[in-house]
């Protein structure tokens, strides 16, 4: 049996720049492409570190405060570069709303200082027309039973 130390240890891959960007360029093929230009979703992988999967997500002003973000999990979750399932222990999804005119990524008052800086590090990626609508954890139990599912 396992203990609790060696199941966290298990799950602890983090990935380089050049893996990080295979990763993406694999999540961009899988169908991120499609959605970004029949639904207006975009959405890439910031960082895979200490086996948690961050992704954001920019949806258009047009979808409601609260979308659906199983639709971007599912093609992150069978892109082909994504072969490190059995080293994850959860998936971040931070969501923002285009506003559609250049500027900054607005902040929310009541956001702990991690989600301030990962919602910094993504303004210098996605720009600074993105307010953060939300987050979705998604811890490895439901990861893996949302990957047997599809």
């Amino acid at each position: 049996m396992q203990s609790n130390n060696d199941q966290k240890s298990k799950y602890n891959i983090t990935l380089n720049a050049e893996e990080l960007k295979e990763l993406n360029h694999s999540f961009t093929q899988a169908g991120i492409k499609w959605i970004a230009m029949f639904k207006g979703i975009w959405a890439e992988v910031a960082e895979v570190k200490n086996g948690q999967v961050t992704i954001l997500a920019t949806f258009p002003k047009r979808i409601s405060d609260s979308p659906e973000p199983d639709l971007v999990l599912n093609i992150f979750l069978h892109c082909r570069a994504f072969n490190f399932i059995n080293e994850v222990r959860q998936v971040l999804l931070l969501m923002y709303k285009d506003q559609g005119s250049a500027g900054s990524v607005r902040l929310e008052n009541n956001l702990s200082e991690n989600e301030k800086k990962l919602i910094a590090q993504a303004s210098a990626t996605f720009g600074s027309s993105k307010v953060h609508i939300g987050e979705r954890l998604y811890k490895r139990k439901e990861l893996l039973k949302i990957y047997q599912e599809n």
